[in-house]
């Protein structure tokens, strides 16, 4: 007999989680915390002014101006406007079988730092954990996530959609700090995930023993579920609250580098990525100053002559690219061509720097095509009106 549950399972994919037919109190031998309502469970954690979270101290902040503007946010948030967050999900791809079995906020108090967090000790407790995130999510909080905008904020977008709550955490405010690290650190580390950032950044090293790698966090609460065994369910909740100390101390030392209060160089970070965001959200004259220091690197070079060309200060901008050129940087070629047809009318430099450029991409090994008929177009157009003047 075709059996059509099982037909549905292979086509669904990943299926909903059991539920538990028993509510279970033994998390509470585990883990301190209390059951707030039926089969939600909260645990608390509270961090003073002081504490070293790697070698930097947990400290209250004023925000850059600068992160503002780059996050649209209408004001600097105050200091009890923020709420950090993380998720700790059923699934890593999203989608509306994954839940969020365990959410953690953090915010800072009078005295320092405290996280809450809110364990669904049966998938039968969503809404009620739910009901009580929308009470601490309210309109004048800023949201502090890593990857919350892609993921996390998404996700609990579509549980509040499923549970029939009329509440979007999407339309709160939002410093999403992946991407404000990637601007600041791309490049520096093989990665910049949250883990690479406490540990070259913040040089905060956490016990290998204690820590769960994300992927196998999913699979624990299914075996929770399935078993009432809690296992290593206090590393998860460890683990969560990890990752959101760290929002906290990141954001805060990102703003002190933007205030230099603390030497970017020392840190890390990239120039190119730095002067972007100062050109972009806060000075470019600072964008300069960084760009002017390290010129040595071909990115920084190329941004800066090209920001001297926005100020049609042609003799900075044709010192770079011939600097860039030294190095057979085909841009550089391009745009000593275009300068010198366009703006000095010397065709014959113009020629010059084509052909000097045709020969770099005809003498490699691999020949870019496209590259290969800009140039011959632009040669071809060049000797065109070298015949005319005659």
């Amino acid at each position: 007999m075709i059996n059509l549950e099982d037909i549905l399972a292979n086509a669904l994919g990943e299926q909903k989680p059991k539920n538990k037919t028993k509510y279970n109190n033994d998390i509470e031998q585990i883990i301190a915390g209390k059951f707030i309502a039926e089969n939600l469970y909260c645990v608390t954690k509270e961090y003073k002014f002081g504490d070293l979270i790697g070698k930097y101290k947990l400290e209250n902040f004023d925000l850059h101006y600068g992160i503002t503007k780059w996050a649209n946010l209408s004001k600097n948030p105050a200091e009890d406007d923020y709420l950090f967050i993380d998720t700790e999900t059923t699934g890593l791809s999203g989608g509306t079988g994954t839940y969020a079995f365990l959410v953690g906020i953090g915010y800072f108090i009078p005295t320092g730092f405290r996280i809450e967090q809110f364990f669904m000790n049966d998938l039968s407790a969503e809404f009620a954990m739910l009901e009580t995130l929308k009470t601490k999510m309210s309109s004048d909080k800023t949201l502090v996530s890593y990857n919350g905008k892609s993921f996390d904020i998404n996700l609990l977008e579509t549980r509040f959609i499923a549970n029939g709550i009329q509440f979007s955490p999407k339309k709160l405010n939002h410093i999403d700090l992946l991407h404000l690290v990637r601007r600041f650190w791309k490049g520096s580390f093989s990665s910049c995930s949250l883990q690479s950032i406490e540990k070259f950044v913040l040089r905060s090293f956490r016990n290998i023993e204690d820590e769960i790698p994300g992927a196998q966090i999913p699979q624990l609460y299914f075996d929770y579920l399935d078993s009432a065994n809690c296992g290593k369910l206090e590393n998860i909740f460890f683990h969560n609250q990890s990752d959101i100390v760290s929002l906290a101390v990141i954001l805060k030392l990102i703003s002190e580098i933007l205030q230099e209060k603390e030497d970017w160089f020392k840190l890390m970070v990239n120039p190119l990525g730095l002067a972007k965001f100062y050109h972009e959200f806060i000075s470019i004259e600072k964008a300069i100053e960084i760009l002017k220091k390290n010129t040595v690197e071909a990115d920084c070079r190329k941004y800066l002559s090209f920001i001297y060309k926005q100020q049609e200060n042609w003799q900075k901008s044709i010192e770079l690219w011939k600097l860039a050129a030294d190095d057979r940087e085909l841009f550089a070629f391009e745009e000593l061509a275009k300068y010198y047809e366009h703006h000095a009318n010397n065709l014959a430099l113009a020629q010059k720097y084509t052909l000097l450029a045709l020969e770099i991409i005809t003498g490699g090994y691999w020949v870019d095509q496209q590259k290969l008929s800009d140039f011959s177009h632009r040669l071809e157009r060049l000797e065109q009106k070298i015949h005319n003047e005659k």
